[in-house]
């Protein structure tokens, strides 16, 4: 009684690791930033204002927070300095 069971692949299964994966979203939020930067800077905001806030923001990221607080808090600065000048 001989026979012989094939299992068929439907498609390639890729690996990610963690350490590309972080790498990926660091990216995509540095050229995020960039984009945010460059809009402002068009725009005509407040340089001192974003640089101050860029730094807070690095600030409660490298404290261990959560970036989305970290971000918001970033984007609430800035509003806030544009509505007092």
């Amino acid at each position: 009684m001989g026979y012989q069971i094939l299992y068929g692949s439907t498609g390639d299964a890729k690996r990610v690791g963690l350490w590309r994966k972080r790498l990926k979203y660091a990216g995509i939020f540095a050229i995020a930033v960039l984009i945010l930067i460059t809009a402002f800077w068009i725009s005509g905001g407040n340089w001192a204002v974003t640089v101050s806030a860029m730094e807070e923001m690095a600030a409660t990221i490298s404290r261990g927070e959560d970036f989305a607080d970290a971000f918001s808090s970033f984007c609430l600065d800035i509003l806030q300095a544009a509505e007092a000048g």
